[in-house]
Parts: structure tokens; C-alpha cells; sequence
């Protein structure tokens, strides 16, 4: 069982704040992620709205796009992270963003286009990852 399934079989859905610039994209999140069992705390359009919003709504998840305008998406949850552990999603269509979100600290990168159940997946192993890091800190 993945962290992601224990935390959607519990009362408290699973909350996730998405940083998007495209507007068909924003208004895809709002639909999708709550038939797929997440609570939306806020859908914004640039880094420094994201950072703003998790600061206030300390999600569980953020999904957000690399490419991002006042601070990249990377940029953006490295400050986050700074202040709350988080799990992150990573979305790009660029080649070169692909590397740069690939070597990124715990974080799936999901590539466009991409489809709900890729979206879900992509969210449980964001999840399962920062997880797993969390129980590796404690450890040391």
C-alpha cells in the first residue's frame, strides 16, 4: 500500500497546491484532482503565488510547472522546503527542463501531455518519495 492510498482511505483528503500558467491546465487541476480523492487549496499562476499560498496552506503536495514566470517552479519549492517538507510533482514539456527537474531533490517530474491516471500516479510517488525521506532524516 503506498502512503498516497492510506491518506486517501482516511477522513482528511490529501491537500495540493498547483502552479500553472496555462489557463486550460488550471482549470484541468480544479476538476481532476478532486475526482481523484485531493483537497485543492490553491491554484496559482507563478512561483511567487505558489510560495505565498504554501506558506499560508502548508499542502502535502505541489504540482507545478517548471517553467514558471517571478520564480521557476524548481526555485519556487526549494524555498518552500526551506520552511515545510512537501512532496513534488514537476511538470514540463522542454527536454532541457526534463534534466533540470530530474535532478531535483525528491521529486517526480511528469511530462507533457499527460493523462489523470499519469497525474495520479505521479502525485503517489511524490508522496511515497518524500515519505521514505522523511523516515531516512529521522534515522540519522
Amino acid at each position: 500500500m503506498t502512503e498516497a492510498s492510506k491518506f486517501q482511505g482516511t477522513e482528511v483528503p490529501v491537500c495540493v497546491a498547483v502552479a500553472e500558467d496555462e489557463p486550460e491546465l488550471r482549470e484541468y487541476y480544479q476538476r481532476v484532482l478532486p475526482h481523484l480523492g485531493y483537497q485543492v487549496v490553491g491554484i496559482v499562476e507563478n512561483g511567487e503565488e505558489l510560495v505565498q499560498l504554501c506558506f499560508q496552506s502548508m499542502p502535502c503536495v505541489i504540482i507545478c510547472d517548471v517553467d514558471l514566470q517571478k520564480l521557476s517552479g524548481l526555485e519556487a519549492v526549494k524555498l518552500i522546503r526551506y520552511r515545510h517538507p512537501v512532496a513534488a510533482v514537476y511538470v514540463t514539456e522542454n527536454r532541457y527542463e526534463d534534466v533540470t527537474a530530474e535532478k531535483a531533490n525528491r521529486a517526480v517530474v511528469l511530462k507533457k501531455p499527460f493523462r489523470m491516471c499519469d497525474l495520479k500516479l505521479a502525485i503517489e510517488q511524490a508522496m511515497e518519495m518524500s515519505s521514505n525521506s522523511s523516515k531516512s532524516k529521522e534515522l540519522i
